[in-house]
């Protein structure tokens, strides 16, 4: 398959182009138009292509998921007879043999959102809350009155979030600023701290992650805000930096590390969220945060890859840091077992 198309004296690579069709598909108009057109053979095409890098599948998937979206195109009863069903179950079906987890989750998305969209009965009782109770009580006893705020919890595993048809990224804070949905995660709503409110922090802050490791969760909350490398905690333990993921080549000289440091990608929190074996799972924790505007500075990866993590974020700029405690509010404890 040919990854760039040329247009006289100008040429785009693959990936600028997905990243354009990424923007014109978010117009059902524009959408309903392409699938007629044949732009999900296409896609078919480039998933099915083994050379395909993380970049250009995600960009993909992406995509494809904005396809299926069906609230957006109820009114146009022909725009799913366009679709392939068959050849892109087909297909989602050897994407979800690959080892990537990532791979695995976005084609699970998919799926269920075709066989939603078949009428096919998908959504039998959601297995991941359960499991998530269970791991909290048994592992993290965390006291539940004190910091859970039920009414607020949310699961986000492939099936739930597939089933309320909304779209993998969202935008909060003024000015608005793009996030990641916590997709293949459940969440648990924490308390938040009376000055949130004197914030308004939900309509104005940003969202963001930060990963962790599930001895830390306790502590954590304890404190009521995130730790710094270096801070000690109420039982004495001298909180140290993460370096096994670390790669600070990739920081600015003389950088200072004593900083709180989030995402706007849970695909970039979870390297820092080590995993736990538990009942045959592994499970992972973050945080999902509130983080003030003109708090943070954004700064690149520092785990060395050199595949985009998130299509929708520059390895540049998936990394926020912060010195201002008071700038970050904690109001989500995510879960996710693999």
């Amino acid at each position: 398959m040919q990854h760039t198309a040329i247009y006289e004296d100008i040429s785009f690579t693959l990936q600028e182009i997905l990243v354009s069709l990424d923007t014109l598909v978010d117009c059902p108009k524009n959408g309903s138009w392409m699938i007629k057109n044949g732009l999900v053979e296409v896609l078919i095409g480039i998933l099915r292509t083994l050379s395909t890098s993380e970049t250009i599948f995600h960009l993909t998937m992406v995509i494809l998921n904005k396809l299926l979206h069906q609230d957006q195109n109820k009114d146009d009863d022909q725009y799913f007879l366009e679709i392939d069903s068959e050849k892109l179950l087909d297909t989602l079906e050897i994407l979800k043999e690959k080892e990537n987890l990532s791979f695995l989750t976005s084609a699970e998305i998919c799926l269920n959102k075709i066989l939603l969209l078949r009428n096919e009965n998908i959504f039998l009782d959601c297995l991941l809350e359960e499991r998530c109770y269970r791991f909290l009580r048994e592992v993290l006893h965390i006291d539940e009155d004190a910091y859970l705020d039920p009414r607020y919890n949310k699961c986000y595993c492939t099936r739930c979030h597939a089933q309320r048809q909304l779209d993998d990224y969202d935008e909060r804070g003024n000015p608005p600023r793009t996030y990641a949905v916590p997709t293949g995660w459940y969440r648990f709503a924490l308390k938040t701290p009376p000055f949130a409110a004197g914030e308004c922090a939900f309509d104005n802050w940003h969202r963001a992650y930060h990963g962790t490791r599930p001895e830390y969760i306790p502590e954590i909350l304890r404190h009521g805000c995130l730790l710094m490398p270096g801070d000690i905690t109420s039982r004495g333990d001298v909180l140290k930096e993460i370096e096994e993921n670390r790669h600070d080549e990739n920081q600015p000289e003389n950088f200072n590390s004593k900083q709180i440091f989030v995402s706007p990608t849970i695909k970039y929190s979870d390297f820092y969220a080590n995993g736990t074996k538990w009942n045959n799972f592994t499970v992972k924790v973050a945080f999902q945060v509130l983080i003030k505007p003109n708090s943070y500075r954004t700064g690149r990866e520092t785990i060395g890859l050199e595949d985009q993590i998130d299509p929708k974020f520059s390895n540049n700029e998936v990394e926020w840091f912060t010195n201002r405690r008071a700038s970050i509010i904690l109001y989500g404890l995510l879960i996710k077992m693999d």
